[in-house]
C-alpha cells in the first residue's frame, strides 16, 4: 500500500544514513591506525610518509561520511514530515468508503421499492381479489418509491459534493507533499555535494585543513 511504501522509503533513507555513519567511523579508525603505523615507521621515511598521506585521506573521507550521515538523518526527518499529507489522505479513506456504502444502500432501497411497485401494478392489472389487494398497495408503494428516490438523490448529491471537496484537498495536499519531498532531496544532495567538494579541495591542496591527526 501507499503507507507501507512511504514507510519503506523513509526506512531506506534512514538505513542509508546509518550506513554512511558506520563507513565514516570505520575510516576514522583506519586513519588512527595509519597514524600509529606512520609514527612507528618514522614520519620522514618513505613508508611513514605514505602512511601519513593514507591517514589524511581516510580521515577526510571519514569526516565527510560522518557529516553526510548527519545530513541524511536530518533529511530523513524532513522526508517523514513531508509525507504527513499522504498519511492524512489515507486516514480519511474509511470515511469515504462509509459514505459510498450509504449511497449504495439508498440506491438498493429505491430499486427494491420500485421492484415491489412494479409487481403490485402487474397484480392490480390482472384483476380479481388479488388485483384489488394489490391496487391498495400501489398508492403506498408509489409514495415509498418517491421518498426512496428523493433520499437517494439527496445522499448522492451530498456524496458528490464531499468527494469533490476531498479530491481538491487531496490534490493540493499531495502536490505540496511532492514539492516538499523534492525540496528535501535537492537540499540534501546540495549538502552532500558540498561535503565531497570540500574533501576533494583538501586533497588537491595537499591535505590542508584535514590531513593532520585528530
Amino acid at each position: 500500500t501507499a503507507a507501507r511504501a512511504a514507510e519503506a522509503c523513509v526506512g531506506a533513507a534512514d538505513g542509508a544514513g546509518a550506513a554512511l555513519g558506520d563507513v565514516g567511523l570505520a575510516l576514522l579508525k583506519l586513519a588512527r591506525f595509519d597514524d600509529d603505523a606512520s609514527s612507528r615507521a618514522g614520519p620522514f621515511t618513505a613508508a611513514g610518509a605514505a602512511m601519513a598521506r593514507a591517514a589524511g585521506d581516510a580521515r577526510r573521507a571519514g569526516a565527510a561520511a560522518v557529516r553526510m550521515s548527519r545530513i541524511a538523518r536530518v533529511a530523513t526527518g524532513e522526508q517523514a514530515r513531508a509525507l504527513t499529507p499522504l498519511h492524512a489522505t489515507l486516514a480519511i479513506a474509511p470515511a469515504i468508503g462509509k459514505a459510498l456504502r450509504e449511497r449504495e444502500g439508498a440506491l438498493l432501497t429505491w430499486q427494491s421499492v420500485d421492484g415491489q411497485l412494479a409487481t403490485a401494478r402487474r397484480a392490480a392489472a390482472a384483476g380479481g381479489e388479488g388485483g384489488r389487494r394489490a391496487a391498495d398497495d400501489v398508492a403506498a408503494l408509489e409514495l415509498a418509491s418517491t421518498a426512496a428516490a428523493a433520499e437517494y438523490r439527496k445522499v448522492a448529491a451530498r456524496n458528490e459534493a464531499e468527494l469533490a471537496r476531498v479530491d481538491r484537498a487531496r490534490r493540493a495536499a499531495l502536490g505540496g507533499m511532492l514539492h516538499a519531498l523534492a525540496g528535501v532531496g535537492v537540499a540534501a544532495n546540495d549538502r552532500y555535494e558540498g561535503a565531497w567538494r570540500e574533501v576533494a579541495a583538501q586533497a588537491a591542496a595537499g591535505g590542508e585543513g584535514g590531513g593532520g591527526r585528530e
